[in-house]
């Protein structure tokens, strides 16, 4: 299938340094919830996904990566999949602080388009947040906080940099506080290295 051979040529491109960062203005996220999802986090993410890439020339096709066509030509893409339990369905036990949230994949120093999203850190991340008024809208709240990590993953791929902000979505950590607050967005320097970003430093 044209996606997976995409996939492929993307691989071989990037272990031969021929890749370079040119970000499209439209990007195709194929994702792939590997454990349970809901369609209210989904849906939640993809809002909060638009919103945060608003002042940039960059906006998203969402596609599940198991239902890409053979016959698709797909030029700009990224394979985006989420592991373990995305739903926010009931309390959780703490788990170990020390890992990460997401990671993208690296060759050779080039940054692939490649992420994986860990979501039993980020539900217990949300549910250690969360406070009596915020969970009748938990599933809102997690698909925020998927958004805002996604989103932190693409500023290092369409950056081409592993390079972290000081403040907002590409801080080098963020809170469960962070993730679900609102406001939380890209701080105005760290937008600027966008394409197309119409903010000011």
């Amino acid at each position: 299938m044209r996606v997976l051979a995409a996939l492929l040529l993307l691989l071989a491109a990037a272990e031969a340094g021929d890749i370079v960062a040119t970000p499209p203005s439209r990007t195709t996220v194929y994702f792939k919830f590997e454990g349970p999802s809901s369609p209210a986090v989904y849906d939640s993410m993809t809002r909060e996904m638009n919103a945060l890439f608003l002042k940039t020339a960059l906006a998203f096709e969402w596609k599940r990566l198991e239902e890409a066509s053979e016959f698709e030509s797909v030029p700009n893409l990224v394979v985006v999949r989420f592991r373990g339990d995305c739903r926010m369905t009931h309390p959780y036990p703490p788990l170990d602080e020390r890992g990460v949230f997401a990671w993208t994949a690296v060759t050779d120093g080039v940054i692939l388009p490649f992420s994986t999203v860990d979501c039993d850190r980020v539900r217990n991340a949300v549910w250690m947040a969360m406070w009596g008024a915020d969970r009748p809208r938990d599933a809102q709240l997690m698909g925020r906080a998927l958004a805002r990590i996604v989103a932190h993953e693409l500023f290092h791929l369409f950056t081409n940099s592993r390079d972290h902000g000081e403040r907002g979505v590409a801080r080098h950590a963020l809170t469960g506080a962070e993730l679900i607050a609102d406001g939380t967005s890209f701080h105005p320097e760290d937008l600027h290295r966008l394409p197309g970003s119409t903010s000011s430093k």
